[in-house]
C-alpha cells in the first residue's frame, strides 16, 4: 500500500517537462559510451616521440681510444756507425782527427807532430788517409795507381788541408795555394794553403811565389817542388 502511494507520488514528477526524457534508454547509452572501463583508468595520450639526437662528429675519436694525435714527423736517422760525419755546409765528410802513430800515406812520417801542415784524403766508405804537407797529398791523388791499389780518384769524398794562417782545416778543393814561396814544411818547399784569395795574396806579398786554386795544380809543379827541397 505504501509503495503504491509513493508511485503515485512521484509519478507525476516524471512526467514534468525535461525530466521525462531522463529515462529515455537513448540518453542512458551516450553516459554508458562517454564512461571509462572499469580498472583501466585514464588513457593518457601517446607520448610524443623523444627527439633523436644528432650523430657525433665525424671528428670525435672512438670512445676508449682517446684523442688522436696529428702524425710526428720522422725521426731524423743517425749516420751508421763507422761512416764519416757529413758537414751540413759542404756535403762532405768532416776532417778527422788523425792519431799520433798514424804514418803519412807517402813518406811514412807522422802527421800529428806538425799540426800546421797536416792533410788528409777521407774516401767515400770512411777511411782516411793522413799526409805531413799538401805536396804529399798531391803526389798522393795524382799517383793512386802507386799508393793506393784499393782505391780509385773517384772514390775520393774529400779533401782536408790546414790553413796556413791559423791551422784551422779548410776544403782543399777550394783553397788558394801560394806555390815556390820561401816557406818550407817538414818535406821542404811546399805547397801554402789559404780559404781566400785576399789571404793568400797577403802571404805572397811576404814570402813570394804564385797563387794556383786546384784544378791548376799538375804533377809537374809537385815534381818541381820535390827537387827544390825535400822528398
Amino acid at each position: 500500500m505504501k509503495c503504491q502511494s509513493l508511485l503515485a507520488l512521484f509519478f507525476p514528477l516524471l512526467m514534468l517537462p525535461g525530466l521525462g526524457n531522463a529515462a529515455d534508454p537513448a540518453i542512458f547509452a551516450g553516459y554508458a559510451h562517454a564512461a571509462v572501463p572499469i580498472g583501466h583508468g585514464s588513457v593518457a595520450a601517446p607520448a610524443t616521440p623523444a627527439s633523436v639526437a644528432a650523430p657525433a662528429s665525424p671528428t670525435a675519436a672512438p670512445i676508449g681510444h682517446g684523442s688522436v694525435a696529428a702524425p710526428t714527423a720522422p725521426a731524423s736517422v743517425a749516420a751508421p756507425a763507422g761512416h764519416a760525419a757529413v758537414a751540413a755546409s759542404t756535403g762532405k765528410p768532416q776532417p778527422q782527427p788523425i792519431p799520433e802513430k798514424m804514418s803519412c800515406g807517402v813518406c811514412g812520417m807522422y802527421p800529428a807532430s806538425f799540426p800546421l801542415w797536416q792533410t788528409e784524403i777521407i774516401f767515400k766508405n770512411g777511411k782516411m788517409v793522413p799526409f805531413d804537407g799538401p805536396k804529399d797529398m798531391f803526389k798522393y791523388l795524382m799517383n793512386m795507381v802507386v799508393f793506393n791499389k784499393e782505391q780509385a780518384r773517384a772514390d775520393v769524398a774529400a779533401l782536408w788541408v790546414k790553413r796556413h794562417d791559423n791551422a784551422t782545416w779548410i776544403d782543399g778543393e777550394t783553397a788558394y795555394y801560394v806555390v815556390g814561396s820561401s816557406a818550407t814544411g817538414p818535406m821542404g818547399a811546399e805547397l801554402v794553403p789559404f780559404d781566400s784569395q785576399v789571404a793568400a795574396k797577403g802571404f805572397q806579398a811576404k814570402s813570394g811565389g804564385m797563387i794556383k786554386r786546384y784544378p791548376e795544380i799538375t804533377i809537374d809543379m809537385v815534381s818541381k817542388l820535390a827537387m827544390a827541397g825535400g822528398k
